[in-house]
């Protein structure tokens, strides 16, 4: 959504970035959002001037966006806890999040850090692949992963236009490296950015200078790099990190090009590395949202052994895996009449050979 910053240099004035050109906008919808510029800032001199038809179709039309965002990176995600609606709320942390956390880091080592970002990369059904660490990891990642959306393959999409219109689009070693241009100059040109690093602007010339060499990545200039990246190719960018407390370190621009996020990893040990991922095809189709692990029956839990057997309900719906796959489990009935559940051995016995399995003549199977 567009935001509001209270940076202003003149009291009661709101400025707000991404905005639009109010003399071009009129009544109609589609001319209203296709006129937003985000080159161009419009100051106001009291906040109830955003009280009007134009902010509200932005806002709406931003909004929805960001719900599509949100839909699609729950999709992406293999953790029954996951809830993406968390992610709007874990951009108000602190940008830096990605390379700094309170945890004590000094006594984990590179393998460590190593099985923690393949855990974290799994709940997104994600594995790494490999980027070379010489300093320009985080800027090839970048240019990697956008180069494997289907977007990209798509002449006519939004993504293809813009990045073509950013100068991108040639190999990736040239690609790398015009983003770092665009990096710095983005930098050196937003007053946000700059008050983010907490860098004296005395000093911020020189420090962001440094980074329109190759392999160089260093200070607290790089700690934005991923935010600035998203900003610019206008791409929403999911960091999955090997920090304990921080799986993932969402970044979602305001004003995307695409619903769909690209996802780079992060090794926080030693001096930091990024790497680009790839789906992990061999577990395609095998969602654990929608797969259970344990039938939600009770079956091989003594604790529940007087709950239902695998059954669907009254509309034709289960949990449970057996229903799901196409198994469905006899229901043993003991002398009180009460139905209990098998062992799911039997039950796959009963499909690989094909035919049903004798059992004492208490025994009613539910279909």
């Amino acid at each position: 959504m567009a935001g509001a910053h209270l940076g202003s240099d003149i009291p009661e004035q709101v400025q707000l970035d991404c905005v639009w050109n109010t003399n071009g906008a009129n009544n109609n919808a589609d001319t209203v959002t296709n006129s937003i510029s985000q080159d161009e800032i419009v100051v106001i001199g009291d906040v109830q001037d955003m009280c009007n038809e134009t902010v509200t179709k932005l806002l709406l039309k931003n909004m929805t966006q960001l719900r599509s965002i949100l839909e699609n990176i729950n999709k992406d995600s293999q953790d029954r806890c996951f809830n993406a609606y968390d992610v709007p709320l874990m951009q108000l942390s602190s940008v830096k999040q990605t390379l700094i956390t309170d945890e004590d880091v000094s006594q984990n080592t590179d393998v460590n850090h190593r099985q923690l970002l393949l855990k974290h990369l799994a709940s997104f059904n994600l594995r790494i692949d490999p980027v070379s660490g010489d300093g320009d990891c985080a800027f090839r990642s970048i240019i990697v992963q956008v180069q494997k959306t289907q977007e990209w393959n798509d002449e006519e999409s939004a993504l293809r236009l813009h990045c073509l219109k950013l100068r991108l689009g040639k190999s990736i070693n040239e690609d790398v490296f015009h983003l770092r241009q665009l990096f710095v100059d983005s930098v050196q040109s937003n007053d946000y950015y700059q008050m983010l690093t907490g860098i004296p602007i005395s000093d911020m010339n020189a420090e962001t200078e440094r980074f329109r060499d190759q392999n160089s990545f260093c200070g607290d200039v790089g700690d934005l790099v991923i935010k600035v990246c998203s900003d610019l190719l206008r791409i929403p960018i999911i960091v999955v990190t090997s920090l304990n407390g921080t799986p993932f370190v969402p970044f979602i621009p305001d004003d995307a090009v695409t619903d769909r996020a690209i996802y780079i990893g992060y090794t926080a040990f030693g001096p930091g590395h990024y790497d680009g991922t790839a789906v992990n095809e061999a577990n395609i189709g095998l969602n654990s949202k929608t797969t259970n692990k344990v039938c939600s029956c009770g079956k091989n839990n003594a604790k529940d052994s007087e709950k239902a057997s695998c059954t669907k309900d009254d509309k034709g719906h289960s949990h449970c895996p057996c229903v799901i796959s196409g198994i469905f489990v006899p229901a043993i009935v003991d002398a009180r009449g009460v139905k209990t559940q098998p062992c799911k051995l039997l039950a796959l016995l009963q499909v690989k050979l094909d035919t049903p399995l004798m059992f004492p003549a208490n025994v009613a199977t539910t279909k």
